[in-house]
């Protein structure tokens, strides 16, 4: 993972940027993400 500094008018708080078309490891990248979001992980 890299971070690439960008400067586009345009902000979010939190998240992964990625391409439309990823390569697999990067879609199995974000599919474990998104298992452990949804796994209500993130409840206090």
């Amino acid at each position: 993972m890299t971070a690439v500094p960008v400067d586009w008018d345009f902000t979010m708080p939190f998240g992964i940027t990625y391409p439309l078309h990823p390569r697999k490891e990067t879609e199995e990248f974000v599919e474990v993400i998104k298992t452990y979001i949804e796994s209500n992980a993130f409840d206090r």
